[in-house]
């Protein structure tokens, strides 16, 4: 899917999460001045950071793991 093809509609995710988490959420963004779609936006950037950091530590594995030990 192309960048702008995801602009023109959004798609609605339905999850679960503890009560006392979905508070301590909504606590956080009403303390931060969240608007409507902050949860949203809350939810889209950690998912990218998880992924991120998912990758970024894959790379590093793979990187230890095919490295070549140089000696002077």
């Amino acid at each position: 899917m192309t960048q702008s093809a995801a602009r023109v509609a959004n798609v609605k995710w339905n999850i679960s999460v503890p009560p006392d988490f979905d508070e301590a959420t909504r606590i956080y963004l009403a303390s931060q001045g969240g608007k409507k779609g902050a949860l949203s936006s809350l939810v889209q950037k950690a998912v990218s950071l998880y992924i991120l950091s998912s990758l970024t530590g894959e790379a590093k594995e793979k990187g230890r793991a095919s490295a070549v030990s140089y000696t002077h």
